[in-house]
This record gives structure tokens, C-alpha cells and sequence, in this order.
């Protein structure tokens, strides 16, 4: 189900930052991060493939974001995947920013140690 695979995800990520905290400290996630994103585009830059048809086509960003905006207007399934978007990423958001917190300045957790009742507490 796809609410299981992104709950899975953004608890994946709280786990793995948790940890990477402890060594690197939460500036060394934001370089960790930027590395990973920069690896991510160059792949995907690196494996595209433009197809004959593309390129006589001439499609550019624009038209790409006018045709998401369209579809979201036009399509109520695409507002409602928006939407279950939007309500899970907040809904986690909120629980974890206020759980770490309790955990750090009530329990004095170490970040490993929130990281771990991340994975505990899903």
C-alpha cells in the first residue's frame, strides 16, 4: 500500500539521521544529503534517454509544470493524491518534531537513542 511505503520511508530517514547525528552532527546530515542529491540527479541526468518523439515535440519546463497545475485542477484523483500527500508528511512531521523533543529535553535521549525508539514506536 502506498501510505505503508511512505510512512516506512520518512521513519527510514528519521532512523538513518538519527544516527548519522551522533557522528557527524545535524550540519554533516545537510552535507550528507546534498551528496546524495547531487548522486541522485547525476544519475538520472547520466540514464535519460530522450526519445525521437521528445525532441520534436520541443517540451519544455513550463509546459511540464502548466500540465501538473492542469491536471491538478482538471483531475479530482490527483487532488486527492495531493492532498493524502500533504495530510501524511504533516501528520508525521508533527508527532516526530514533538516526540524528539520530549524525548530529548524530558528524557535526555541521545539522537541514537531517538533514532531507535523511532523504529520502536512505528
Amino acid at each position: 500500500m502506498y501510505y505503508g511505503r511512505c510512512s516506512l520511508g520518512i521513519i527510514g530517514s528519521r532512523f538513518a539521521s538519527g544516527i548519522l547525528s551522533n557522528f557527524l552532527g545535524w550540519r554533516g546530515i545537510y552535507i550528507v544529503s546534498f551528496f546524495l542529491m547531487l548522486l541522485g540527479a547525476s544519475f538520472v541526468l547520466k540514464n535519460m534517454n530522450p526519445n525521437s518523439e521528445n525532441k520534436e515535440k520541443n517540451i519544455s519546463y513550463l509546459n511540464v509544470i502548466r500540465s501538473n497545475i492542469m491536471a491538478t485542477l482538471e483531475d479530482r484523483s490527483v487532488r486527492l493524491y495531493c492532498f493524502y500527500g500533504f495530510a501524511t508528511m504533516f501528520s508525521f512531521t508533527a508527532f516526530w518534531t514533538n516526540i524528539a523533543t520530549y524525548l530529548d529535553q524530558s528524557l535526555d535521549f541521545s539522537t541514537t537513542e531517538i533514532a531507535l525508539f523511532s523504529l520502536l514506536g512505528y
